[in-house]
């Protein structure tokens, strides 16, 4: 299943941040070499980053957020939205 997970900066102190972008984006990068993050986007305004997540489920989904290093340091809220496939254009070929 396919999850939409957004992630925004809290209010930590700038210097706890900086010292966890390496971590974070080692982090990213193994998840994205095993398949499990699809793609990683900046939202236009840059005020979130959007990753797709490829898992078995939303409690996979879940474990994968929790295990980010700016995640667990409180650094990052995340948001996660399961997605489905939209079915919705099969009824316009059949009416």
């Amino acid at each position: 299943m396919q999850v939409l997970m957004i992630v925004r900066l809290t209010s930590a102190p700038t210097e706890a941040i900086l010292n966890l972008v390496k971590p974070e984006t080692e982090a990213v990068w193994k998840l994205y070499g095993a398949d499990k993050v699809r793609s990683f986007h900046y939202l236009a305004d840059m005020s979130r980053s959007v990753l797709m997540l490829e898992v078995e489920n939303l409690a996979e989904a879940e474990a994968i957020a929790q295990q980010l290093p700016m995640v667990q340091a409180g650094a990052l809220k995340v948001e996660l939205l399961p997605l489905k496939p939209y079915t919705a254009l099969e009824a316009s070929f059949t009416a």
